[in-house]
């Protein structure tokens, strides 16, 4: 057992199962186009986020852009992303350039940065 492993009380093999369970299905970071910032369009995300339990956070870039990191069950994920593209958001989304990632189950919830 290692000494973090043992202040914490646990053995290396629990760690390591609890990791897998803990870890999310999917990943998916965006970067969104439009007329996206200053229209609430990070709380809207945020509403979709909560309703499709995903986890991460939007939020606006110098260059007008809102950068998203959702991450949850695949399912919740691909609903997150089609609400990012149905045309019905707040504002007006122009262009949603993505990338699949590795889940990092970093977040606990969806936060508006």
């Amino acid at each position: 057992m290692g000494l973090w492993n043992s202040i914490r009380g646990r053995r290396q093999s629990e760690d390591e199962d609890d990791a897998a369970v803990d870890l999310p299905e999917a990943r998916l970071e965006a970067l969104v186009s439009g007329r996206v910032q200053g229209v609430g369009f990070r709380w809207w995300a945020r509403g979709v986020a909560q309703e499709h339990d995903v986890l991460g956070y939007a939020e606006n870039l110098a260059d007008g852009r809102v950068e998203i990191v959702v991450e949850g069950p695949a399912e919740g994920v691909q609903a997150f992303y089609a609400a990012l593209t149905s045309g019905d958001t707040a504002g007006h989304v122009s262009d949603v350039e993505r990338w699949d990632a590795d889940p990092t189950g970093e977040f606990r919830e969806f936060d508006v940065r």
